[in-house]
């Protein structure tokens, strides 16, 4: 194995998320908790079951004192934001919820770990370890050095659940040097949400075929790309392996996720899905040349259902490839298994959250904290193609 990748995996191996919790533990180290913007009474039972299980919780940290009526404090001292700064003994580990003041507590000399409620990174290591010959076969399909240190702190991050140990891309998502449309490209655009790149990625002058199965996002899309005079035709599907039409539930601001069934649960809906195959062969498409994917934990369906067209054009991809685990190397392995003359890149990207779930209000409070809108989280991984 190469050096590096073995180093990498040392490394997970003594910092895995559960290690630093334990750690903090034993060692007692004053930490506090970040509330986020949000006040959340169900997390007070998550923060309750942490001092009970022995961290040393000493803080609730606060953006504003709004709501605090609701917050039992348990005898931790509350405190905004502000306030921390102020601190003359602060807290040396800050265990965060909401990844958008990490910068800030950084700037204060905090540590920032990711709770052990968002998701199950023990389960991650374990699974991740069990498909480490999978790991490194994808590691090595990558040829430039940028892409080895992203994809290597990628599952670090993950395991360790600390932001710091990612490795975040300079570019605009999406606009990776080689990997993105040009002028008459034909392009397809999965997951298109409020039709942002469906707009970029035709303004370079491609003809772009858009499809955002959540109708609500649909509608937003219809409103975004009427404002310009662009060759974009906007599809009301998911896209899945094989037509179908699947029940949905919605999940917020962030999008949409996909559940299996024929009745759609409350705040969700039933959508037309389709595969890439069968739209080509309909619309009589003749060729295509770009395919950017992000549909919630669905694209390697979607590659299924886009085998012929990947097989007959090898168009450049940008898929998405953070929402499942095994997503870092069976996207990869199943695009090799398609076409072997394949090139692969890959990145991590901070998010833009200037247009993007928080509102204005909760913008300027970020700004007035020193905080940019590129925010850090375990999200936004590609793959790239070409």
């Amino acid at each position: 194995m190469s050096e590096n990748f073995i180093r990498t995996l040392t490394e997970i191996h003594q910092q895995k998320h559960m290690n630093t919790i334990r750690n903090l533990i034993k060692e007692q180290i004053p930490c506090g908790f970040f509330l986020g913007f949000t006040i959340d009474p169900n997390i007070f039972e998550q923060v309750l079951k942490l001092k009970q299980a022995g961290l040393n919780i000493q803080v609730l940290c606060v953006i504003d004192e709004t709501g605090r009526e609701k917050i039992n404090t348990d005898g931790m001292l509350l405190v905004t934001s502000k306030k921390l700064l102020r601190m003359e003994e602060k807290p040396q580990w800050m265990l965060v919820q909401d990844t958008s003041f990490d910068l800030y507590f950084t700037r204060l000399g905090i540590q920032t770990l990711m709770t052990p409620f968002m998701r199950n990174r023990d389960y991650d290591y374990e699974f991740a370890y069990a498909h480490l010959s999978n790991l490194f076969e994808t590691y090595n399909l990558f040829k430039d050095e940028e892409s080895k240190i992203s994809y290597r702190q990628s599952i670090k991050g993950r395991m360790t659940g600390k932001l710091s140990d990612y490795h975040f891309a300079p570019e605009p998502q999406y606009w990776l040097q080689g990997f993105f449309p040009v002028k008459d490209d034909v392009v397809i655009d999965g997951g298109a949400y409020d039709a942002g790149t469906s707009v970029d990625f035709a303004s370079q002058g491609a003809k772009v075929f858009a499809f955002e199965m959540d109708s609500l996002n649909y509608e937003k899309c219809l409103e975004r790309i009427s404002n310009y005079n662009y060759d974009i035709t906007m599809e009301n599907m998911g896209l899945s392996s094989e037509e179908n039409y699947i029940a949905y539930a919605d999940s917020g601001s962030s999008g949409s996720y996909r559940i299996r069934g024929d009745v759609a649960p409350a705040g969700g809906g039933v959508s037309h899905f389709i595969d890439i195959d069968t739209y080509v062969k309909r619309k009589k498409i003749d060729r295509i040349d770009y395919i950017k994917l992000d549909i919630e934990g669905s694209e390697l369906d979607c590659l299924k259902g886009a085998a012929k067209s990947i097989s007959r054009w090898k168009p450049k991809m940008a898929i998405s490839a953070y929402h499942r685990p095994e997503d870092l190397w069976t996207l990869a392995e199943f695009v090799k298994s398609i076409r072997t003359d394949y090139e692969f890149a890959f990145r991590h990207y901070r998010i833009d959250f200037h247009d993007y779930i928080f509102n204005d209000e909760q913008r300027n409070i970020l700004l007035d904290h020193g905080v940019d809108l590129f925010i850090p989280t375990d999200w936004e991984m590609v793959l790239y193609c070409k």
